[in-house]
Formats: C-alpha cells, sequence, structure tokens
C-alpha cells in the first residue's frame, strides 16, 4: 500500500491488526481480521488481486467467478470454469489443471511478461480454497 501512496495505518486499525505485526518474524494475523483487510484494500485499489497482475481484479470480479461455479456437475467442472475465468481476468499466471484418476493438481504458470511473486501465487491459491469452500 505504501508503494501506491496509502498510508497502511488507518487500512490495519480499521481491521484490528497492529502495525507491529508488520515487521514482527512469523507474525500471524486472525482470518476475520485478514478478510476485512482484503476488503478494505480491495476497495481503495478496485482490484481484489492487489496489484499483483498487470491487469487488475476488479472489485467484484470474485462475485462474478463464485456465479460462474456453483451451479457446476462437480469439482473438477468448478475448478475448469475457474480456471477459465482467472484466464480472462489475469495476464500474468496461468493456472493450469491436470486430473490422474482420482488425484487433481493446480500448477501455476507465469506469463513471460512477469514473473509473480510467492504473494501472488498465494493470492490466487486463497481465492481457489475460498470458492472451493
Amino acid at each position: 500500500m505504501r508503494e501506491r501512496g496509502f498510508d497502511p495505518a488507518p487500512l490495519l486499525a480499521c481491521c484490528g491488526i497492529a502495525p507491529a505485526l508488520l515487521t514482527a518474524l512469523q507474525a500471524r494475523v486472525s482470518a476475520p481480521s485478514y478478510a476485512a483487510l482484503w476488503l478494505e484494500i480491495t476497495g481503495l485499489l478496485d482490484d481484489g488481486f492487489f496489484g499483483e497482475d498487470n491487469r487488475h481484479m476488479k472489485a467484484g470480479s470474485f462475485a462474478m467467478l463464485f456465479r460462474a461455479v456453483h451451479d457446476a456437475a462437480d469439482l473438477e467442472q468448478a475448478l475448469r470454469r475457474a480456471l477459465r475465468f482467472f484466464a480472462v481476468l489475469l495476464d500474468d499466471l496461468r493456472p493450469e489443471l491436470r486430473v490422474e484418476g482420482a488425484d487433481a493438481f493446480l500448477t501455476l504458470h507465469a506469463a513471460a511478461r512477469r514473473e509473480p511473486g510467492a504473494f501472488a501465487n498465494e493470492t490466487l491459491l486463497i481465492l481457489f480454497v475460498g470458492l472451493m469452500n
């Protein structure tokens, strides 16, 4: 948020996160506090992917993604729909699903334009987990 000209202190305070946690090794915040922070940042940036992709994932994208997958016949169909949706939303990450019998593997590939960092990969995985719950 600092890189984008925002003071993180008010964001953290409204989400119940102590600023000292930003510099503490192995610091953790509660899931509700992280969710609140996610929503606050999404609202400020109009980007549910925190600027981690060349293309912004505009606020409301996740809700539309949920609508695209909620009536899928099974988990594989839901994941494949989600993959198609993310291909439209994102430029830098290309998730791929491979199914081998009863096992499924989700692999994240970087597009040639930009190598996403660990935070981008983890954010995408959080979105998938949230979608499948």
